[in-house]
């Protein structure tokens, strides 16, 4: 499948996050296409452009900067791929090689499907470098509006899933013409994956795909889940709207009951959440047993995860060089890696 996927990696101000995923990906022997999008400040923007030609004769790499904000600079690179099928990878994850093989061999045989992934692992920092496994199963439901509800009742993010290009394409053309990633995060999260199940069937399989690092520098830490809280009820305004015409699109639903689906399940959103609210027993209580009867699921369910747990480290994946390696680089350089230690770890490398 040489030639045939990118790696759309974005990056902003973290060289050392950069020279760690790309000596992992060349160590893995990556062979697919890396488009690399940039919108680094300019001294950070001229140490990744060392950091790329350092490993452009051992990876297919195009770097190009762009100064927009993350969903606008995501968009236009994904305009000017040109293979068949891409994947998203931040530039502190790692994604598992034959995982992607795996998933990419499945999209191109299966049409009515719009994406596939595999298990999505963090890796937390704080807690001794456990690993969780993060929710995520497929959806097979041939209505696009079942799979609606059933991704709104149990969300998880399809960001790095495999897609067909231009499939990939749309949910991020509409988050980009409609809402706004810096006054609210939450919403643009929210809407790419929703759209993407209203395009196609999710497939999830049940083998490690991504190591993702749970740290201070995470956005899901350090950007508010709406930053612009005075005019939150407008953000959310805008995000029903455009999820609603994404559903009438797909179906013979009205405006008026579209809007009632995505409320159903977004609408605690409209609202800055109550503090006092979800310390109230009744809600603590409905959350325990939403989460035990999760757990149940999954107990029956071995290739689905519908609520985070500890990884299994007798998971047979867990042994694979790959998965090793990625464990071992983010316990080493859990803030990337700088020029020095890449110079150590590629002289002993070679030493062995």
């Amino acid at each position: 499948m040489k030639g045939n996927l990118t790696y759309l990696i974005p990056t902003h101000n973290r060289s050392g996050f950069l020279r760690r995923l790309l000596y992992f990906m060349e160590q893995t022997s990556c062979q697919n296409e890396i488009l690399l999008v940039d919108s680094s400040a300019t001294d950070r923007l001229s140490e990744n452009r060392e950091i790329v030609a350092l490993f452009s004769n051992r990876l297919n790499i195009n770097h190009t900067y762009s100064p927009l904000d993350v969903i606008p600079k995501c968009r236009q690179a994904l305009e000017s791929v040109d293979t068949h099928f891409t994947v998203m990878c931040a530039d502190d994850d790692f994604l598992m090689p034959s995982a992607v093989a795996q998933c990419q061999h499945f999209i191109e045989n299966s049409s009515e499907y719009s994406c596939a992934q595999g298990t999505l692992v963090s890796l937390c920092n704080g807690k001794n470098n456990k690993c969780y496994v993060t929710p995520g199963y497929s959806i097979e439901n041939q209505n696009p509006v079942d799979r609606f509800h059933r991704m709104g009742a149990n969300w998880f993010s399809t960001f790095y899933s495999v897609y067909r290009t231009e499939t990939l394409m749309r949910p991020w053309q509409v988050t980009d013409d409609r809402l706004d990633n810096e006054r609210a995060r939450i919403f643009p999260e929210f809407m790419l994956a929703q759209v993407s199940v209203l395009l196609g069937r999710v497939k999830y399989f049940p083998t490690l795909f991504n190591l993702r690092e749970e740290h201070h520098l995470n956005g899901s830490l350090v950007i508010p889940e709406v930053a612009d809280e005075e005019n939150r009820d407008v953000l959310y305004g805008t995000f029903r709207a455009a999820l609603s015409e994404e559903l009438m699109a797909v179906s013979n639903m009205s405006a008026k009951l579209a809007g009632r689906l995505v409320d159903q399940y977004y609408g605690v959103y409209q609202k800055k959440p109550d503090p006092a609210y979800r310390k109230k027993i009744r809600v603590r209580l409905q959350r325990c047993l939403k989460r035990i009867a999760f757990q149940l699921i999954d107990a029956v369910n071995r290739g689905a995860v519908r609520t985070r747990r500890r990884l299994n480290p007798r998971n047979p994946d867990c042994s694979s060089d790959a998965w090793r390696l990625a464990y071992r680089l983010m316990v080493e350089y859990p803030v990337g890696m700088s020029a020095d230690e890449l110079a150590g770890e590629t002289a002993e490398r070679r030493a062995a």
